[in-house]
């Protein structure tokens, strides 16, 4: 009975400390070529949530959220993805949006572009948001940053990043 306590106690003293983990660019390049099938499992297993399903006869997005946790369980950071495919007759499409509100994360994000090889190709402002198209001649990246208000009218900054194929 003890042990069987401890198991438990120190199972859930694992799930309340698990950090929120940011993607890479290879693991949101790895998920456009991800079967659709298998993407819950892989959003699960990086500790992401599903919190919205939308399909019909030609598309279908998930949206996933994963929230970081610091002392007393009290949410720190909040990432989130959508994942979107649409298919119609032979032709088929993907898109994934990865959003974070952390600035080191998107520094992080951006090193890795300049270090393999990606360069600005576009830039424009949108509403109230700046676009950065990236490429590195084969695939492209989208950056977008801009405000976005929390429910409690909040603004925060936020970097979006989209990439298809």
């Amino acid at each position: 009975l003890l042990r069987a306590f401890l198991v438990f106690a120190g199972s859930l003293v694992v799930s309340i400390s698990l950090k929120a983990q940011a993607l890479d660019f290879p693991t949101l390049f790895k998920l456009l070529d991800t079967d659709p099938v298998l993407i819950d499992t892989v959003m699960k297993s990086k500790h992401y949530n599903i919190l919205q399903r939308d399909k019909d006869s030609v598309s279908f997005q998930n949206y996933y959220n994963n929230v970081e946790r610091g002392g007393e369980g009290v949410p720190n950071w909040v990432r989130s993805i959508t994942y979107a495919q649409v298919k119609v007759n032979a032709v088929s499409s993907r898109i994934i949006t990865y959003r974070t509100y952390r600035k080191k994360e998107y520094q992080e994000l951006m090193a890795w572009l300049l270090n393999n090889n990606f360069h600005t190709t576009k830039t424009y402002d949108f509403d109230k948001e700046k676009h950065t198209l990236f490429s590195d001649g084969s695939r492209t990246v989208l950056l977008k940053i801009g405000p976005k208000a929390l429910p409690n009218g909040t603004k925060v900054l936020a970097y979006e990043l989209e990439l298809g194929k």
